[in-house]
């Protein structure tokens, strides 16, 4: 067992230790326990995972924040934890179509995340694990033209946590049998290690109604 993979399952026993559990959208279905910055989205009955709906980013051109509830859930400064979410992209033709899945978000220039973009041609995105610091972005790791198909769900696990590296940051996704990694990222600047920060979604739907979804989330964290 390598080090990380011991470091890994240390956290994984830290996580199930001391996280705290946020009830899923899929569960309830209700937005209570999300802050949003505008109105353009909704739940979608026609396209879920769990019934009865997922969560619909429909704004085009511009992003969408979904961003836990700091007064609902406590929870506000996430420093080391996992996102669990179902992912959907109605269409990965379109190049202006993103998903960022968020974690250690302070405001607008500065966060950690998941970089998901139509690549413009079919069943292919832009994949990368990002840091925006400042307003500058920097990819810590990832590629173009990234297998991801139109229009069906794919689970993605994000987990990040600190080690004597800086800040090590895992993204996989399901194959139906196990988890798959696709990258893992290094950043020795570990920015807001002793803070965290708060954890959600930023959206943006492609040109001709080509929406993102999101389903079935499950949030942990070590505060």
């Amino acid at each position: 067992m390598s080090y990380y993979q011991k470091k890994l399952k240390a956290l994984d026993r830290e996580l199930k230790k001391n996280m705290v559990g946020l009830t899923p959208l899929a569960n309830h279905h209700s937005t209570g326990d999300w802050d949003f910055s505008d109105t353009n989205w909704d739940l979608d009955s026609s396209v879920y995972v769990s019934s009865p709906s997922s969560l619909r980013f429909k704004q085009e051109g511009a992003f969408t924040d979904g961003f836990v509830k700091t007064t609902t859930v406590p929870i506000a400064n996430v420093k080391e934890g996992r996102i669990i979410t179902q992912v959907r992209i109605k269409n990965t033709l379109s190049s202006s179509c993103y998903l960022y899945i968020v974690f250690r978000y302070q405001d607008a220039d500065n966060y950690y995340f998941i970089y998901i973009r139509g690549a413009g041609v079919a069943d292919k995105v832009d994949l990368y694990i990002r840091r925006r610091y400042a307003t500058a972005e920097v990819n810590l790791a990832g590629a173009d033209d990234v297998i991801f198909p139109s229009a069906t769900w794919r689970q993605l696990r994000v987990t990040w946590w600190n080690d004597y590296v800086g800040l090590v940051i895992r993204l996989e996704y399901w194959d139906g049998s196990a988890w798959v990694q696709y990258y893992e990222a290094y950043d020795a600047n570990n920015y807001w290690k002793t803070i965290g920060g708060r954890v959600g979604f930023r959206g943006q739907a492609g040109t001709n109604a080509y929406y993102m979804y999101v389903d079935d989330t499950d949030i942990y964290g070590i505060s």
